[in-house]
């Protein structure tokens, strides 16, 4: 079985003004490449200044079922 790998999104806002959450594609390419599945988790909120601790444990759940999970890096993190 090929290992699950979360990616935790990124917030961020598009060009016209609406908030967005995004992946790096060299961070889903390089998963690909080394044989994993990318798995998308979501936060439950656009603001990580924000997210709480109660916010990460809904995600517990589904990060369990992974084998890894990646951060992806930015200024608010």
């Amino acid at each position: 079985m090929l290992p699950w790998i979360a990616i935790l999104t990124r917030p961020s806002i598009s060009e016209s003004g609406h908030p967005t959450e995004i992946i790096y594609h060299s961070v889903k390419n390089a998963i690909i490449k080394h044989g994993g599945i990318p798995i998308t988790i979501l936060p439950k909120t656009t603001n990580l200044k924000t997210y709480t601790e109660q916010d990460l444990n809904a995600n517990i759940p589904l990060i369990n079922q992974c084998q890894g999970v990646i951060l992806q890096g930015g200024d608010e993190l």
